[in-house]
């Protein structure tokens, strides 16, 4: 560590010392890895350890690297899985549809008995904290212990300071990272100081799902049903190269999950012993076959799933939609044609061809493009020491800030320097950043239905596109506004219309669904037993023309 970097840490704390107006003495709470490391810096050098003592920013002096200790070293204990889910041969409960919705941020589970009554799974509340989606974050704490959902953010929140960090978003490893064995893809130190216990990518996203299946299956059991019923699972819109690669792989994780579930279950509040987990995670691996009896043939893509909670209704219907799902990694898109005719029982839904596509960019870049906006203001270089620091600071935070900023139009987001940042929602909503990523976004809509034929614009023509939004983003300014307005696509103007936020059948009867609904949607289609049948993509729809099914 440089003598500069050293001494702007050391001012940094020293601005945090309070004095406690009673017995008069001085007061200085949790301090960073990095602040310690710094007073061990200037402790050596004033001991003359280098031969030489702490000077000024500007003297150059280097003061030496301080190693620190690793964490003592827990031993790999003794674990016995539960294998209960390898004594069935089939699933039980069939009158249950049970949909994991594995998301960027928050995940989601929800379920549908018979043909059509919800049955409400609070994985949130199960998980120590409230309503049905549950973070999706994981956390492993300096004694060891592997922490999930809630307790994840909260501890990892408060470690951020000692420069350590929650695995986060490790739905994005899958449609982001590279294609490669992510189970020999390692974590960085800051997120697993445990030398001897190496955790790699996959073997953290294996214990998420196994935390995911248990909330469900606990809050199945707790209802009447069995906690090893046929589950679907939802996935984004991969294109065909990642797809191939990721839902085997998913696939596989979610079914080593029920074992673990088993194993772990009514545990997770206090944490998995990181040794305890590596061990059952070595005795995974070794059984020759795995619980995939539980799961559906393949994924549900993500837009389908939203979109068969919301499009049908009684009457007879042939319409595009265009479904537009922001989760907090990726944006997808799809365009889809719905034929529904309830006298004739036909209900088809087909992916208009080359229109699924997703971004790259959702709720995370508005989380990342906030954090630089308050940078900005507080006039910080993100590239200086306390820039950096800053930033770190934020990370933990600045979704919550963000939630706020869109709520109450105005938020104040405290620094690790201890001053406080004021943002305004329609100053930022105009800053450059949020501007470009705004265009980013309509242009990759426009992009989407330039794939869309002839035949079938001319289905819009007169009416409107049905614009339908989901996921935890979905309320952004800057998506709500991609379902309203005009569109030209090869010189057809094309209305853009927004289809209900909330379908009424919920509204009506399970208002208790209404506030989380768009981020419970794919959860709820996925779970639909009546799902719309995926029929054969048709590059026009020219081509529907004579089918006995039209309608």
């Amino acid at each position: 560590m440089d003598i500069s970097q050293a001494c702007m840490l050391i001012e940094n704390l020293l601005d945090r010392i309070e004095r406690n107006p009673e017995t008069g003495k001085y007061h200085l709470g949790v301090i960073s890895s990095k602040e310690k490391e710094a007073l061990q810096s200037a402790l050596a050098s004033l001991r003359g350890d280098d031969g030489e003592t702490i000077g000024t920013p500007t003297t150059g002096v280097q003061v030496p690297e301080v190693p620190q200790p690793p964490p003592p070293v827990p031993a790999l204990p003794e674990v016995i899985l539960n294998v209960q889910a390898m004594e069935r041969t089939q699933p039980e409960s069939p009158e249950i549809t049970l949909c994991l919705d594995f998301g960027t941020a928050m995940s989601k589970a929800f379920a549908i008995a018979g043909s059509s009554t919800p049955v409400e799974l609070a994985l949130g509340k199960r998980a120590g904290s409230s309503g049905y989606p549950v973070e999706s974050s994981l956390f492993i704490s300096d004694d060891g212990v592997l922490h999930f959902g809630p307790q994840a953010v909260e501890l990892g929140t408060h470690a951020i300071t000692l420069g350590r960090t929650r695995f986060d978003s490790p739905k994005s490893r899958l449609s982001m990272g590279k294609k490669l064995d992510i189970n020999r893809v390692p974590l960085a130190k800051d997120k697993n100081p445990f030398e001897s216990i190496p955790m790699s990518e996959g073997e953290m996203i294996t214990l998420y799902l196994a935390y995911l299946t248990d909330l469900a299956g606990t809050e199945l059991s707790d209802k009447g049903y069995s906690r090893y019923c046929a589950r679907r699972f939802a996935r984004p819109c991969w294109d065909d190269d990642r797809n191939q690669w990721a839902e085997p792989l998913l696939r596989r994780m979610l079914a080593q999950a029920q074992i673990l579930a088993d194993t772990f279950t009514g545990r997770w509040l206090e944490g998995i012993p990181l040794a305890e987990a590596k061990q059952a995670l070595i005795k995974l691996n070794e059984l020759a076959v795995q619980p995939d009896y539980l799961l559906a043939q393949e994924g549900i893509p993500e837009p389908v799933a939203a979109a068969s909670s919301l499009m049908l209704a009684d009457e007879a219907q042939r319409e595009l939609f265009l479904v537009v799902d922001v989760g907090a990694g990726t944006t997808d898109f799809g365009v889809f044609l719905l034929q529904h005719n309830p006298d004739k029982e036909v209900c088809k839904v087909r992916i208009i061809p080359d229109t699924i596509k997703y971004l790259p960019q959702a709720g995370n870049r508005v989380d990342e493009l906030l954090k630089l906006h308050v940078l900005d203001l507080e006039g910080v270089d993100i590239a200086s020491p306390e820039g950096r620091h800053n930033a770190d600071f934020l990370d933990s935070t600045i979704r919550l800030h963000k939630e706020a900023l869109f709520r109450d139009g105005t938020v104040a987001v405290p620094m690790a320097n201890k001053s406080r940042v004021t943002v305004e929602l329609p100053t930022f909503m105009e800053s450059p950043r949020v501007k470009a990523f705004t265009l980013l976004l309509e242009n990759e809509l426009a992009a989407v239905l330039e794939c869309v034929k002839d035949g079938y614009l001319d289905l819009m023509r007169g009416t409107h596109l049905n614009v339908v939004l989901t996921g935890g983003g979905a309320t952004l300014p800057m998506i709500q506004r991609l379902a309203t307005g005009v569109i030209e696509v090869r010189d057809r103007k094309i209305m853009r219309r927004a289809a209900p936020k909330v379908p009424s059948w919920v509204t009506e009867s399970y208002p208790q669904f209404e506030s989380q609904y768009p981020q419970l949607a794919v959860a709820i289609g996925g779970a639909n037993p009546d799902l719309p049948e995926l029929a054969e993509s048709v590059a026009d729809f020219k081509g529907l023309s004579g089918r006995t099914y039209s309608i």
